[in-house]
């Protein structure tokens, strides 16, 4: 009976030269991957969509802001060993991973404003999630290299991270921008439209506008009567797939998560 491996060297000396390394052979059907992938008209779209989200020019404050907030000791900050700080970001994820599911649960009782409350704070928690592990990746490494360094602590109103428009921002640009399922699932427009409410300070407006009552002219606004549930399900789409580029690091099913966001999308209608 021919062993494994046995199989293995006569499948390899079958189809290659003897003596010879099979590495061109790997690198060969490398290239031809490669061309049949990075095609003229893929390129052309990849530019278009770069220029249509403005990606460049969106992705540099997000990286600013993010070098700002990661010499902060929030949202973590907290963990004497490696393994306490992984278990704080794990604890973190499934946090904002129950702040999606209630807003999910809200959904499916057509309660859309709470709904919507819940999924613009899930974003939030979100956008903490992304500044938390580069937290902790640069204190691992502080912690290698054997030079503490002491991190800035600043009161909470001095501190940019509990600005909404600042976390909204992170955990757009950490993944919307460059998230193509989120194009595919609501179209570039619609995308783009988020992104710029981002930019211009409106999504902390529309949270508040999903709990609060208020005279606005003549009219009395009310939560319940303004929130549809098209506003709903983009957010609670939007907030999930977010989350799911962020649950594999904390050592979640990434599978299991992503397969509620997909089962959502699809009772919702959409089809990535």
């Amino acid at each position: 009976m021919t062993r494994p491996d046995e199989q293995f060297q006569s499948d390899r000396s079958s189809t290659s030269p003897a003596g010879s390394s099979p590495i061109p052979e790997v690198i060969e059907a490398v290239q031809r991957l490669a061309g049949a992938l990075v095609t003229p008209e893929r390129l052309r779209r990849a530019h278009q969509v770069m220029k249509e989200k403005r990606i460049k020019e969106r992705m540099l404050p997000f990286f600013q802001q993010m070098a700002e907030l990661c010499s902060l000791t929030d949202p973590l900050g907290c963990g004497a060993s490696v393994k306490e700080d992984a278990a704080a970001y794990q604890k973190l994820v499934k946090h904002a991973e129950n702040l999606w599911e209630d807003a999910c649960l809200l959904f499916q009782a057509e309660r859309y404003a709470p709904s919507l409350f819940f999924a613009i704070v899930t974003l939030e928690e979100t956008g903490k999630i992304a500044v938390a592990r580069l937290q902790l990746l640069f204190r691992d490494q502080r912690r290698l290299t054997g030079e503490p360094k002491e991190l800035e602590v600043l009161r909470r109103r001095d501190n940019p991270l509990y600005s909404h428009t600042q976390k909204h921002l992170l955990a757009a640009c950490a993944g919307a921008v460059v998230n193509s399922r989120l194009d595919r699932l609501f179209g570039i427009e619609n995308v783009n439209s988020f992104l710029s409410d981002v930019e211009a300070c409106k999504v902390e407006k529309l949270r508040q506008n999903c709990l609060y009552a208020e005279l606005q002219g003549r009219t009395l606004h009310l939560p319940y009567e303004s929130v549809t549930k098209n506003d709903a399900s983009f957010y609670l789409v939007l907030a999930g797939e977010l989350l799911a580029e962020v649950a594999p690091l904390a050592g979640l099913d990434f599978q299991h998560f992503l397969g509620k966001v997909e089962e959502l999308e699809r009772k919702i209608g959409l089809v990535p």
